[in-house]
């Protein structure tokens, strides 16, 4: 197994899982309608977070951009305003007036959606093309890469997530794997890490600069679902995440579970109640020019 067959395998898994759970609760047409409503509310004159100030630092001020899978605009608005343009190429329906809203609130009128997949979408070029956050999504991993880098007259960036492999991120782990079980009698897949992305590109014969920044420095992640304040809110919110969305007929017994396991769930910061790997976890940005 080579590593795209790797990442693949990883999205089959997490895809099959997700699919079964929504045989109980289906899923809207489009699941990302809820994130649309909450990116209508940031500012694209906001102050930029690090690692949006790193992805800014390769934008100069003649460059086209294009955010691949950009939502709302979260990140392209704001690199909107350090660049002559921004295409916006994302396929939710919802997304569309979200950007649109957040563009003309903002007064930027040099950026454009564009409402199609990635691979569907034609004749897309720019001097640097962004994945944010969102090529976890992809399981055709290689011809999505190839397309972002055979679009990009000088670069792309890419950026994904990575937990240090600490202690404290293990038992969490084998806790949130034990419950999981325990609710619904089977395994939880794994999910793909950023050196699985990483070795997709040395088989592609990309070598890419790679720099690592603290997760939490991304604020926008965390807007639309704010650091539970109390004991009893991070309670209710892993729960939610540990039933898939918080299946009723589950749901009491998630909380007992990690009532009694809270302390290897979630360390209590300055802000409230982050959940372990998210507190100890990195933002990897991934970048190259191409020929």
């Amino acid at each position: 197994m080579n590593a795209a067959e790797r990442w693949a395998g990883l999205c089959d898994g997490t895809f099959a899982q997700a699919e079964a759970f929504a045989k109980d609760s289906p899923l809207q047409d489009d699941i990302y309608a809820g994130y649309a409503t909450a990116q209508r509310f940031d500012d694209p004159r906001r102050d930029l977070d690090p690692p949006l100030a790193a992805i800014g630092s390769y934008v100069q001020p003649d460059d086209v951009v294009v955010d691949v899978g950009g939502g709302a605009g979260r990140v392209g608005l704001p690199l909107a305003l350090r660049c002559r343009e921004l295409i916006n190429v994302d396929a939710s329906p919802s997304m569309k007036p979200a950007f649109e809203d957040c563009a003309r609130q903002a007064g930027i009128t040099n950026a454009r959606h564009i409402q199609s997949g990635w691979l569907e979408a034609e004749n897309i070029e720019g001097d640097v093309v962004l994945a944010v956050y969102m090529i976890e999504t992809i399981r055709d991993v290689v011809p999505f890469i190839r397309k972002l880098e055979t679009s990009a007259r000088r670069r792309v960036i890419i950026t994904t997530w990575a937990s240090p492999p600490t202690e404290r991120v293990r038992a969490n782990r084998r806790v949130q794997a034990e419950i999981f079980k325990t609710l619904f009698g089977i395994e939880r897949p794994d999910s793909q890490e950023y050196i699985d992305l990483l070795h997709v590109l040395w088989e592609m014969g990309i070598v890419p600069e790679v720099t690592v920044q603290e997760m939490n420095s991304w604020s926008f992640l965390y807007s639309s679902h704010p650091v539970p304040k109390t004991r009893q809110e991070a309670v209710e919110r892993a729960s939610q995440l540990l039933t898939l969305g918080g299946r009723e007929d589950v749901f009491d017994q998630a909380r007992s579970l990690v009532e009694a396991h809270f302390d290897d769930l979630y360390t209590e910061t300055a802000d409230g109640f982050t959940d372990i790997e998210n507190a100890e976890g990195c933002d990897v940005l991934m970048t190259w020019e191409t020929q």
